[in-house]
């Protein structure tokens, strides 16, 4: 089996990264992984907590390769410099937030398939403003990375029925690093949102398969990490929402980014395959008159969108 490098990139979310790297070191074979965490700021804390993941991953045997940036780049960068650390054969992309149970390692192993793109499924709990995706499974299982209880996450993981793919993808998922370059990583003019979808899109378009193994589960936190302390994350998630102003501009950028991109907008739902009718970026073709109106179109309206969704943010904190 070639090596697999799981990549990581952290900001703050300190308690949840060590959760996370815990997992991992119960779960993984020495021989066959390594793990890459880079630290996209988020202060002395942070390079604090990758420096001691850093030495329990030692510890246990497991290649650890790790940076901290005291500059806050963003994710698309971030994923970029982690995946030029790495010297796996194989990408795993995960969250900071996320826990692996026991047994996952045997479950993906065998599907790592060259030219297929790889999704793992997550276990998430349902929050104001964020219901888990169709594709994932809606379980409570904790909010607390440092009470968190991995013996039930692995009965969860048990209790799964054998389970054939299905088409979709998402993030977490693996892929080989030679795919990933080959379509040019993840592109960093995105400020975040609307990345994974072009990368998704770039990946369908050279005819790598894109699956998912409804059997291999792992539990994602579900962006608690980003919001709150842990102290407060029981009171605030009563009452608030993930989304904030900065987070709905971003997404507002990210949509005018893919239709500048492709020319036309990011039509799938979270876990589909991309549906967007396009062959090429749309400076790499020659577009018809039609499509030059309907991108042109399309960037006006999502500048009107744009603005009234941060209208009704507004509105919503005033209420």
């Amino acid at each position: 089996m070639n090596k697999i490098s799981v990549i990581v990139t952290t900001y703050r979310a300190v308690s949840y990264l060590r959760c996370c790297i815990d997992s991992l070191i119960r779960s993984l074979s020495p021989e066959k992984f390594e793990v890459v965490i880079y630290g996209d700021g988020g202060g002395a804390q942070s390079e604090q907590e990758i420096e001691i993941c850093r030495t329990k991953l030692r510890v246990a045997g497991i290649d650890c390769t790790t940076r901290y940036n005291a500059d806050n780049l963003g994710i698309c960068p971030a994923l970029n410099r982690a995946v030029a650390m790495a010297s796996g054969d194989w990408l795993l992309f995960i969250n900071d937030d996320m826990v692996f149970p026991k047994t996952w390692v045997a479950r993906v192993e065998p599907l790592l398939v060259p030219g297929r793109v790889l999704s793992l499924v997550a276990i998430e709990p349902s929050l104001p403003g964020r219901r888990p995706a169709g594709c994932f499974y809606s379980a409570n299982l904790g909010l607390h990375p440092t009470t968190f209880d991995f013996a039930r996450l692995d009965r969860f993981q048990e209790a799964l029925s054998p389970t054939p793919l299905t088409v979709g993808v998402n993030y977490p998922f693996c892929v080989e690093k030679k795919l990933f370059v080959q379509v040019g990583a993840v592109d960093e003019q995105f400020p975040g949102p609307y990345h994974d979808p072009d990368l998704f899109l770039r990946f369908s378009l050279i005819g790598a398969a894109l699956v998912r193994s409804p059997w291999c589960a792992l539990y994602h936190f579900s962006g608690v990490s980003l919001r709150f302390s842990e102290v407060a994350v029981g009171a605030a998630l009563m009452t608030t929402g993930r989304q904030s102003l900065e987070w709905i501009r971003k997404e507002n950028q990210g949509r005018r980014i893919f239709i500048e991109k492709w020319g036309v907008k990011p039509k799938a739902r979270f876990g589909d395959l991309p549906r967007v009718q396009v062959k090429a970026p749309w400076n790499q073709r020659s577009p018809t008159g039609w499509e030059s109106f309907m991108r042109q179109w399309n960037l006006y309206w999502e500048g009107v969108r744009g603005r009234l969704r941060e209208f009704r943010y507004r509105s919503s904190l005033r209420s």
